[in-house]
C-alpha cells in the first residue's frame, strides 16, 4: 500500500533543495586540541520563507582517566532573515545519558524547557534586550552575511546560560587554508570571557581559534569525520604542576599560593576559608585555611543572603519527592547540621561508584545512574543538603594530587555561620587545603574557566 506521507516528505525535501543557493551553507569542520584531532562539527544552513533553519552537530571523542568518551550534541534552530533566534531544539548525549532542550524567543523573553535523562521537565525564562542569537547562528551570519562590530546577546544551550558578547570586525587578514595562504575576513568575539578568532571567506568558515589551543578548520567530510588515532587525555593535558615548595597542601591546614598567567577579573577567588592577600596585575597571592570542624557546631540563624542556596534548580532538584524523602532518611537521628552534612557526605561517597563521565548531570539522573565523577557527586550532594535544610552550592577549581593540580568540582555548605568546603567524591569534611576555588556555581559557570585552562601558573609559597 502506498503511503501518501512518503510523497509529502519527499516534496518537502524537494522544496528545501530548490531553495539552496548562494544563501545556504553546508560544511564540515575538524576540531583539534593541541594539534590532535578530537572531533568534528557539521553545520548546515537552509533558507526558508522569512528566515533560516540552522542545523549543527558536534561530535567529540576524548579520553578521561584512560577511558574513551564520546560526546554528541545536535541542534536545530529557526531564525529570521538576520539570523536572530526564533526557536530551537538541542540535545546532548554522552553514553547512555541525554539532556534535551526546547526554546522559543518572543518579545524579549526566551522560554526554555529542559528535559533530563530521567524524564523530568523544568521551565526557565531569560530576559534579553535587543537581538538574540545562538553561537551557531552568529557563525552562520558571519559566513553568509558578515558581521558588524557590536554587542550581541547570546544563549548557549550547552550551559543553559544567557550572556552578552562583543564581536569585532578586524578586516581582512591572511590565514593558512589547505596548505596555502589566503585572504579572509577576520572576526574576534569575546563571550563569557572566552576569546575566539574566526576567518571567513566566500560564504564559508575557514578556521576558528579558541582558548585551550582548540582549533576548527574547514575540511572535506571524509577527513573531518575521521577520529582514529590516540585520543587526548584531558585531565593530564591541563593539569598544573606548581612551583615553589615541594609539599602536598592537603597535608597542611594553611597554605599560601601565588597565581599568575591569567586574568582574574571573571573568577571568584575570595570565599570563607580562601582569602586574597595581595593582587597586582596578573599575579594574585591568596591563602587557604581548612576549617576547624569543632567550630562549626551550634545553631546560627541563616542570613537572608544564603536563602537562594536552599532553592531547587533544573540540575539541583532538591524539591523532588525522591530527593526530599532520601534526605530525610539519611539525616534521621542527626543532632545538628554538622551531623547532617557528615551523614549526607558519607552516603554519597559510599553509594556512588567512581567513574569518569561527560554529562550535564542532574541530581535525579545521578541518583538513577548510581555512578559518576566529581560533577555527579557534587550535584547530588547539593540537592540532598538543600533538601535537608542546609544551604549548599557547587564550586569549581583545582585539587592537588600526586604532585599536580587537577581541575575539579566540589561543594560548599553554610553551617556554623560560614561557608565550608566539603568534597563528596573524597568524603572530606571539611575539604583539605589542597582545594583551590576559582568559580562558584555549577555547570553553567564552568565555561568561565576556559580562558584559565592551560594558562594558569601556581606557586606554593607557604604551608603550615
Amino acid at each position: 500500500m502506498v503511503r501518501k506521507g512518503y510523497f509529502v516528505f519527499l516534496f518537502i525535501l524537494l522544496l528545501a533543495a530548490s531553495l539552496v543557493g548562494a544563501d545556504s551553507l553546508t560544511q564540515w569542520l575538524g576540531v583539534y586540541l593541541s594539534g590532535q584531532k578530537i572531533g568534528y562539527v557539521y553545520l548546515h544552513v537552509v533558507p526558508l520563507e522569512g528566515g533560516y533553519r540552522v542545523i549543527e552537530r558536534n561530535v567529540m571523542s576524548l579520553k578521561m582517566l584512560g577511558q574513551d568518551k564520546e560526546v554528541t550534541t545536535y541542534q536545530v534552530a529557526l531564525a529570521d532573515r538576520s539570523f536572530r533566534l526564533r526557536e530551537f531544539s538541542f540535545s546532548m548525549k554522552t553514553g547512555d545519558q541525554q539532556v534535551s532542550e526546547e526554546g522559543k524567543a518572543l518579545k524579549g523573553t526566551l522560554k526554555v524547557s529542559v528535559i533530563t535523562g530521567e524524564g523530568s521537565r523544568s521551565e526557565r525564562s531569560f530576559l534579553y534586550g535587543g537581538d538574540l542569537y545562538l553561537p551557531s547562528l552568529l557563525e552562520a551570519k558571519a559566513a553568509l552575511q558578515g558581521l558588524k562590530s557590536g554587542v550581541f546577546h547570546i544563549f548557549d544551550p550547552s550551559t543553559i546560560s544567557l550572556d552578552s558578547g562583543v564581536v569585532r570586525d578586524l578586516g581582512t587578514a591572511e590565514v593558512e587554508y589547505r596548505g596555502e595562504k589566503v585572504t579572509a575576513r577576520l572576526y574576534e568575539a569575546v563571550y563569557s570571557g572566552i576569546r575566539t578568532r574566526t576567518w571567513v571567506r566566500d560564504g564559508r568558515i575557514l578556521r576558528e581559534e579558541s582558548p585551550m589551543k582548540i582549533v576548527m578548520v574547514d575540511e572535506p567530510k571524509e577527513k573531518a569525520v575521521q577520529l582514529g588515532g590516540e585520543k587526548v587525555d584531558l585531565l593530564s593535558l591541563f593539569a598544573v604542576e606548581p612551583g615553589g615548595l615541594r609539599v602536598n597542601p592537603a597535608d597542611y591546614r594553611f597554605v599560601r599560593l601565588k597565581l599568575s598567567g591569567v586574568s582574574f577579573d571573571n573568577l571568584d577567588l575570595s570565599f570563607d576559608g580562601q582569602k586574597v592577600v595581595k593582587r597586582k596585575g596578573d599575579q594574585v597571592v591568596l591563602s587557604i585555611e581548612r576549617a576547624d570542624p569543632d567550630s562549626l557546631r551550634g545553631g546560627v540563624p541563616l542570613p537572608d543572603s544564603v536563602s537562594l542556596y536552599l532553592e531547587p534548580t533544573p540540575f539541583i532538584q532538591s524539591d523532588a519527592p525522591e530527593i526530599r524523602d532520601l534526605a530525610r532518611e539519611i539525616t534521621a537521628g542527626a543532632k545538628d547540621d554538622v551531623d547532617k552534612v557528615r551523614k549526607i557526605l558519607e552516603w554519597v561517597y559510599t553509594t556512588l561508584d567512581k567513574k569518569p563521565t561527560v554529562t550535564l548531570p542532574t541530581a535525579l539522573d545521578v541518583l538513577k545512574m548510581g555512578y559518576g565523577d566529581c560533577n555527579e557527586h557534587s550535584v547530588l550532594f547539593a540537592a540532598l543538603a538543600r533538601a535537608a535544610g542546609i544551604p549548599a552550592e557547587i564550586t569549581v577549581g583545582l585539587i592537588y594530587q600526586l604532585g599536580r593540580y587537577y581541575y575539579h568540582a566540589w561543594d560548599a555548605v553554610f553551617i556554623g555561620g560560614r561557608w565550608v568546603f566539603v568534597d563528596p567524591i573524597f568524603n572530606e569534611f571539611p575539604a583539605s587545603a589542597g582545594h583551590l576555588m576559582l568559580k562558584r556555581g555549577g555547570i553553567e559557570k564552568q565555561a568561565d574557566l576556559v580562558p584559565v585552562v592551560g594558562q594558569l601558573k601556581i606557586e606554593i609559597l607557604e604551608a603550615r
